[in-house]
C-alpha cells in the first residue's frame, strides 16, 4: 500500500533513516564515494524536511519511498529509495506511477550521480531525458534528468490496491 508518511513524528524518521543508509550505501558502493549527503542527515532533518514523503508498505513493512516537493505542475524528485532486500520488484516504479498518477505534474526532475547507472537506466525507461550533467567542487558528478508526463490512454486504468 501506498501513503504519506509523517516524517515529523520520530519514530517513522527512525524508520526513513534505516532505509537511507541501506539504498544510498548501496548507491555509495557502486560509484565508489563514500560521502554521499543522505549517509549522514540525522533524525531531526528528517524531522525538518518540507517534502512529502511516500512509502510503499506491505504487510507494515516499509519497503522503499519516494520524496519530492511540488510546485504548480513541477515536481521535483528529491530521494528514491528502496530497501536493497527489495529491489527488482517494482517498489520504486510503483511510486514514481502512484506521485505521476495522484499529483499529476507536466514536468519531473530528478539528479542522480552520474555513476549510478542503475539509477539512470531505470529513469529512462520510465522516459526521463538526461537534460545535463553538473560537475561540483568536490568533483562529484551530477546527471540532472527531466520527464514531460503525458496525460494519455491508460492513466485510468492504474489501480492502487495493498498486495
Amino acid at each position: 500500500m501506498i501513503g504519506i508518511w509523517n516524517h515529523k513524528d520520530s519514530a517513522c524518521a527512525k524508520e526513513i533513516i534505516k532505509l537511507q543508509r541501506s539504498a544510498y550505501g548501496e548507491e555509495a558502493a557502486w560509484i565508489g564515494r563514500k560521502d554521499l549527503p543522505p549517509l549522514f542527515e540525522t533524525e531531526k532533518d528528517i524531522e525538518k524536511s518540507g517534502d512529502i514523503h511516500l512509502a510503499e508498505m506491505e504487510a507494515g513493512e516499509l519497503l522503499g519511498m519516494l520524496v519530492f516537493a511540488m510546485e504548480p505542475q513541477v515536481l521535483h524528485m528529491h530521494k528514491l529509495m528502496v530497501f536493497p532486500c527489495h529491489s527488482r520488484k517494482r517498489v520504486a516504479s510503483h511510486l514514481l506511477e502512484f506521485v505521476e498518477y495522484t499529483w499529476k505534474p507536466e514536468v519531473i526532475f530528478v539528479s542522480t550521480a552520474s555513476g549510478n547507472d542503475p539509477a539512470i537506466e531505470f529513469y529512462r525507461k520510465h522516459g526521463f531525458r538526461i537534460q545535463n550533467q553538473e560537475k561540483k567542487e568536490d568533483g562529484f558528478v551530477l546527471t540532472h534528468l527531466m520527464k514531460r508526463v503525458s496525460r494519455g490512454v491508460g492513466a485510468e486504468n492504474i489501480c492502487w490496491k495493498e498486495k
